[in-house]
Formats: structure tokens, sequence, C-alpha cells
């Protein structure tokens, strides 16, 4: 068990250590704790990478899919800020309500609708079973 702890990067370089976690865990709970860590951060490696090996072009490909996938997400929020403002606008209208230019500019019509609210809250609940 200590040869295979040994191995890993975290205790490569030390073996008091080794001992001295050894000691206060339990070789055995420690063994577990340092290899099944290993295994779960290798197992979680394969999932994200699809089992491809990481290499910089990968990790550069990963990185402009997050920040295009964020442009996405900041322009459909700001389509749903605007068309928002547009709904309470026409709604305040119906209402026969005074709306002024400066609210109007400044975002204070921006809330979402309160049935839009429900179902998005229905929407997402889906999403995540």
């Amino acid at each position: 068990m200590i040869d295979e702890i040994a191995r890993t990067d975290y205790y490569s370089k030390s073996f008091n250590k080794i001992i001295n976690d050894a000691l206060f865990y339990g070789l055995p709970i420690l063994y577990d704790k340092v290899i099944g860590a290993e295994n779960i951060a290798e197992q979680e490696k394969r999932e994200l990478t699809g089992g491809e090996e990481v290499t910089a072009g990968n990790l550069r490909f990963y990185a402009l899919l997050v920040r295009l996938l964020r442009e996405v997400i900041l322009n459909v929020t700001i389509n749903k800020s605007l068309l928002s403002t547009l709904c309470n606008e026409k709604e305040c209208e119906l209402r026969r309500e005074k709306i002024t230019a400066e609210k109007f500019a400044g975002g204070y019509y921006s809330d979402t609708p309160d049935y839009l609210v429900r179902y998005e809250a229905e929407e997402l609940k889906k999403l995540r079973k």
C-alpha cells in the first residue's frame, strides 16, 4: 500500500509525509483516500474528455468552447431583458400607467413577467431530472 501511495504526485517526494498521514488516518484509510481519489479524478478526466488524452490543444478547445458558451448566455440574457422590458412597457400602456423615459432607459421595466418566471422554473426542473 505504501509503495502505491508513494507513486502518487502528492506523496512522491516525501516518505515522511506518507508515514505521518498513515499514522494519523491509518494506512488502509489513507490508501482508500489517496488511491480512491486518484481513480475518481482519472475517471472524471476521462468523462470530461470522452476518453481522449488531455493536451494543450484540447485545453484550448475547451477554453474556447466555454468562452463561446458564456457569450451565448450573455446574448440570451440581454435578449430576455429587452423582451421583458417591452412586455412590461406594453402592460403599463394597457393599464394606462405613465412610463418615464428615464426608467425605461434605466432598465426599471426589465423584470421577467410573472408567468414567464413560473414557466422558466418548471422547465429548469424538467432539465434537472
